[in-house]
């Protein structure tokens, strides 16, 4: 397939294997974790125990969007929650192996694809600019996939994306697994 030659990569909190799901924790467990491990995460809130709160809802809104989307183009999914990778065209990025080791690489070849949906950008990007009607998107400059849910069907688009390299730092193509991978990740990825 297209894709085969291509990478998923994907961070994970200190405390997770690499295959979990922060989302399939309990709510209050996820918050704490959320709390340590995204603490970063920008929001309008000045409250940190708010932001943490209303990133951990927008994240159940996000995924119940793509969930819907998954099912309406017959997504097998495996999983309640999905896990989030970037497609990336090597195994690492160009930090190299050394940079922040809480990183993965996996193979596009040793996926279930069948379980898989893509997004030209962040998840939460596209959902917002669904959500909001085209009006806000978090900063992430608009393209012809904008607010779309793609399957491996689109490989040919989504290749085409990596290749041109804009989409590898700020803004990359997001993979949604909705299954947990069988073969062991690459821990220098």
């Amino acid at each position: 397939m297209l894709l085969d030659k291509y990478f998923l990569r994907r961070s994970y909190a200190q405390g997770l294997e690499p295959f979990e799901s922060i989302m399939d924790l309990p709510r209050e467990e996820a918050l704490r974790m959320e709390d340590a491990y995204m603490g970063k995460v920008s929001d309008r809130d000045n409250d940190p125990e708010k932001r943490i709160e209303t990133y951990y809802n927008h994240r159940l809104d996000v995924e119940d969007w793509l969930r819907d989307e998954a099912i309406k183009q017959g997504i097998a999914l495996l999983q309640k929650h999905p896990l989030y990778f970037r497609l990336m065209a090597s195994a690492f990025n160009r930090h190299g192996p050394e940079y922040q080791p809480q990183h993965i690489s996996i193979p596009v070849s040793n996926i279930n694809l069948a379980a898989c949906t893509f997004t030209i950008g962040d998840s939460f990007s596209n959902y917002r600019y669904v959500e909001t009607n085209g009006k806000d998107r978090y900063g992430m400059p608009v393209h012809d996939y904008m607010g779309q849910v793609l399957t491996a069907n689109k490989a040919e688009i989504l290749a085409k994306q990596v290749a041109s390299g804009l989409w590898e730092d700020d803004f990359y193509i997001e993979a949604q697994l909705w299954d947990r991978p069988k073969s062991k990740p690459d821990p220098r990825g």
